[in-house]
This record gives C-alpha cells, sequence and structure tokens, in this order.
C-alpha cells in the first residue's frame, strides 16, 4: 500500500512539472514569435548596454548613462507588452501554474535570442574568426 501511495505521487509530481514545463515552453515560444525584427534589435542593444557595464569591457564600449536608461526604459516597456498583450494568455497559464517567478525563467529566451542574433551575424562571425591569421601554420 505505501509503495502505490508513493507511486501515485511521482506520478502526481511528474504530471504536474510536465504540465508546468508545457505552458513554460509556450510562453518561451510566444516571446520569441512575437518579437518583431524591431524588438530583436532592442534587444541586442540591452545587451551590448549591459555588457559594456562589465569593468573590463569600459576602455572598449561607451553607453552614456542615457542610452542606458532610454535603452532600459524601452525594453521595459517590450516585456510588458510580451507578457501582457503579445503573450497574456501564456502568461496567465504559466502564473496560475508555476507562479511568477516561472515568468523570469521564460524571460531568459529573449536573453537568448539576442545572443543568437548577436553572433549569427556574418560580420560578427567574421570579425570572431580573425584570430586565426596569427595562429601558427599547422602542417
Amino acid at each position: 500500500m505505501l509503495i502505490r501511495t508513493l507511486l501515485a505521487t511521482l506520478l502526481i509530481l511528474y504530471s504536474t512539472n510536465l504540465k508546468a514545463d508545457i505552458y513554460k515552453d509556450s510562453l518561451r515560444a510566444c516571446f520569441v514569435n512575437a518579437a518583431t525584427e524591431e524588438d530583436r534589435v532592442l534587444l541586442i542593444k540591452w545587451m551590448f548596454s549591459a555588457i559594456s557595464a562589465h569593468p573590463e569591457m569600459a576602455s572598449l564600449a561607451s553607453v552614456t548613462p542615457q542610452e542606458k536608461e532610454k535603452i532600459n526604459q524601452d525594453v521595459a516597456r517590450l516585456f510588458f507588452r510580451l507578457l501582457d498583450q503579445s503573450c497574456a494568455t501564456e502568461t496567465q497559464k504559466v502564473v496560475e501554474q508555476d507562479g511568477r517567478q516561472a515568468i523570469n525563467q521564460s524571460m531568459d529566451s529573449l536573453g537568448q535570442l539576442a545572443g543568437q542574433a548577436i553572433f549569427s551575424h556574418p560580420k560578427v562571425l567574421a570579425e570572431l574568426s580573425k584570430f586565426k591569421v596569427y595562429l601558427p601554420d599547422s602542417e
């Protein structure tokens, strides 16, 4: 009897987690699909602005405090639009199933989208491979 109860409990927990993951995945997909090309450019700027705050990057990038503030305001509007309008149904399901903290996990997909957009651009890829000219010839 104890084993049956334990198995039933595990099955319920597993199915609940699976359902929550489905809703999170649905919200992530909605974010990616709802993001326009303009949104993607904004996300790239946002990521670059954040990276420029690293002390080791200060001499390589200069983003003014005013530019950072504008970018952050625009990103906040983007996140609100996605959560409250474009993906409202998906957002509500995730919150009902897994709480508001699950939204943060889904928002990671926007950071990944920005990273993909940055590192898949042909000019960035070309720049990343330029170090090869300084490698010794391998014969």
